[in-house]
């Protein structure tokens, strides 16, 4: 469950902590998925294979980071990734609450549209914050 804290808050305070201003990124780009994700049967069990990709990368780098950042598009690329990554962002709310998730997604729409994207990421995909593309103005605020 989220704090009542904002997302630069958030970002601050785990900062301070970790004594570090890592950002970790989590795409899983297919020239870097690991032999064991790539190998003959890598069908097999895909989604569980990313998500153990992914949560092993978290775990390991979390003492060291200051925040974590998936890009959206590497999880829109796979089939369930949507699922991936809602899996992903609860791992680092459960096993890490303290680090912040930053979405890198690139919205930029006009005012009910940016609010149907500002639903999908903050309450369904569970993030603490987002990026945006002003191009439409403040409607993307």
């Amino acid at each position: 469950m989220k704090d009542d804290f904002g997302f630069r808050e958030k970002l601050e305070a785990r900062q301070r902590k970790s004594n570090s201003l890592l950002c970790v990124g989590l795409d899983p780009l297919l020239e870097k998925f690991p032999a064991c994700i790539r190998e003959k049967h890598w069908r097999d069990d895909f989604d569980e294979k990313i998500f153990r990709w992914m949560t092993n990368i978290i775990d390991a780098t979390a003492p060291y980071t200051s925040m974590f950042k998936p890009q959206k598009a590497h999880y829109e690329a796979l089939v369930d990734g949507s699922k991936i990554l809602q899996g992903i962002v609860w791992h680092i709310h459960t096993f890490h609450p303290d680090i912040p998730v930053f979405l890198d997604c690139k919205r930029g729409d006009i005012g009910r549209t940016q609010q149907r994207y500002r639903f999908a990421h903050f309450v369904i995909d569970g993030v603490d914050g987002i990026n945006f593309n002003p191009y439409m103005g403040k409607d993307c605020m």
